[in-house]
């Protein structure tokens, strides 16, 4: 962050210098609580920024979150709170301790274990947890809250909400001198931090300088470097994903990271090895990428080991492994046949972004996939209760739970039930996005299925008078037959609707289709390729029947 610049562009702007408030960056589960006359009345997590997820019961299970005001913002009408839920650093190690004691697979930071314990569906679990909450802005009734920033923070502890320390500054050097020194206290803080957010004290002055359409112009936040710590490699392992990536990863001495004991990094790709020297038994640097994800970012020891090999054939389903020209990560062919692609697809397929299937989590689903009780996702709906009914640990009440659930997620919007496909390249605004443009899943699906059976009988040469017909590029199409869908998404995008105009029969199909997924927001050449791709694989289509 460049705090010089952005201390003389608010003074330029407001044509005085402006008083700061610095608070510390806490990296949670942002909630909106609304109050009216100081009565708690909705809890909302803050989701796209446009939807969220309510969670009043949940939020009332929160110390830090009082279901009644006091002092002068209980006489406000409606009251709009926004803060932070978090868990402490040491809650968070003992809940860790308490998943692995049972076998349970741990959080991966502070930040994901409070937000799963705030969107737990018992909100007695949320209280177990022990969740925490600092409140830090107002939304609706900000005018009658207070006139600045730090009386807001002050009459916000006299209401009866937990506060985070902050100061106030006059310039960038006094901002500075704040960041160096929670910089330098930041292993001291009880909770994660990640950074400091400078912002302009009197709301008056906020309110002149306004917002661009991705932030506020009169604040800026200004995050922490990586946090690093060197280790040993001991082994490097080849993970797979859902969609087949097979990734190198480094099994290490434990180390401290952020607040967290660090086992596993990211290699990323063959090439990161090659280029770093990652091998076992070398002595390397490791940082929490956005302090979240663990990865190698150099070695400063490689040791006298050869550098591993890339598989040849997949680590799980042994299937042949292929990388193509363009990609950096080798890929299992296996598909939905591998099973570690089949449990991470089903996995993806139930959680709560996804189908929402509450109770189907990641040692069932592997459980399933084990023994062959699950082929596809479509088993999801056509689990074996009976014989589940034996297993240690499930009673009727588990199992009669978990078909609710399943049941439940027959009733999701399609946009949900695209995301939970695990399509390359199509996350979950994506997937809402193509179902605004389609009346429904069977149009959708009906489309999709037409324009993948044109690529097939393109790819087969079935397509050939109707190619010559297109008149193209004096006719000759190398890559039509080799990559049908690929040379799809290249016509439409260098020739647009002349191409799909000129087509006839079913390449005229295969083309409208392309130029209708291109022409909806952030679906580019890459996820169109990837949907057609999806419905042309044909264990896809059986399970979509």
């Amino acid at each position: 962050a460049d705090v010089h610049k952005f201390v003389r562009d608010v003074t330029e702007a407001l044509g005085h210098a402006p008083r700061f408030v610095a608070e510390p960056k806490i990296d949670g589960l942002a909630l909106n609580l609304r109050y009216e006359y100081g009565v708690l009345v909705l809890a909302a997590t803050r989701g796209d920024g446009r939807t969220g997820e309510e969670v009043t019961e949940n939020a009332r299970m929160i110390e830090d979150i009082p279901s009644e005001l006091a002092g002068g913002l209980a006489e406000i009408p409606v009251l709009e709170i926004r803060g932070e839920a978090y868990l402490p650093k040491a809650r968070f190690e003992e809940i860790n301790a308490e998943l692995v004691a049972k076998g349970e697979r741990p959080f991966a930071n502070p930040r994901n274990a409070a937000a799963g314990s705030v969107r737990q569906k018992d909100p007695a679990i949320t209280k177990a947890r022990g969740v925490r909450f600092f409140a830090y802005a107002v939304g609706a009734g900000a005018e009658q809250a207070a006139a600045s920033q730090s009386e807001l923070l002050r009459r916000l502890r006299e209401a009866g909400f937990a506060t985070q320390r902050w100061e106030l500054a006059d310039d960038a050097e006094a901002l500075l001198s704040i960041y160096r020194r929670w910089h330098e206290e930041r292993a001291g803080f009880a909770y994660e931090i990640d950074g400091v957010v400078y912002k302009v004290d009197a709301f008056a002055d906020q309110r002149a300088l306004g917002e661009t359409v991705h932030h506020p112009r009169w604040a800026i936040a200004h995050k922490f470097p990586a946090e690093q710590a060197t280790t040993i490699v001991r082994r490097i392992v080849w993970q797979v994903g859902r969609t087949g990536a097979i990734t190198p990863v480094a099994e290490m001495d434990p180390v401290r990271l952020a607040g967290v004991t660090v086992s596993r990094a990211t290699l990323h790709n063959p090439d990161q090895i090659r280029r770093l020297g990652v091998r076992e038994g070398a002595r390397v640097v490791v940082q929490r990428a956005g302090d979240v994800i663990p990865e190698v970012v150099s070695v400063l020891d490689p040791g006298d080991r050869p550098l591993p090999e890339v598989p040849t054939h997949c680590p799980v389903c042994g299937a042949r492994v292929e990388r193509l020209p363009d990609e950096a990560v080798p890929r299992c062919t296996g598909g939905l046949s591998c099973p570690a692609q089949l449990a991470e697809r089903i996995k993806h397929f139930a959680s709560r972004d996804a189908m929402d299937i509450e109770g189907l989590g990641a040692k069932l689903v592997e459980k399933l996939v084990e023994e062959g009780l699950v082929r596809s996702v479509a088993d999801v709906f056509r689990l074996p209760w009976e014989q589940m009914l034996t297993w240690e640990g499930f009673g009727k009440k588990k199992v009669d739970n978990l078909k609710r659930a399943v049941e439940a997620a027959k009733a999701r919007p399609w946009a949900r039930f695209l995301y939970a496909l695990g399509i390359r390249h199509v996350g979950r605004a994506t997937a809402e996005r193509i179902a605004s443009h389609f009346p429904s899943w069977e149009a959708f699906a009906r489309q999709m299925q037409a324009a993948a059976e044109a690529a097939d009988r393109l790819e087969q040469g079935g397509l050939d008078a109707e190619l010559e017909a297109l008149g193209l590029d004096g006719g000759r199409f190398p890559n039509a037959r080799k990559e049908p869908v690929r040379w799809a998404v290249d016509v439409v995008g260098k020739r647009g609707e002349a191409a799909v105009a000129r087509a006839r029969g079913e390449l005229k199909t295969l083309l409208e289709t392309v130029a209708a997924l291109m022409a909806i927001e952030d679906v580019g050449p890459e996820v169109a390729a990837s949907i057609i791709e999806f419905f042309r694989e044909p264990h896809n289509r059986e399970t979509l029947r």
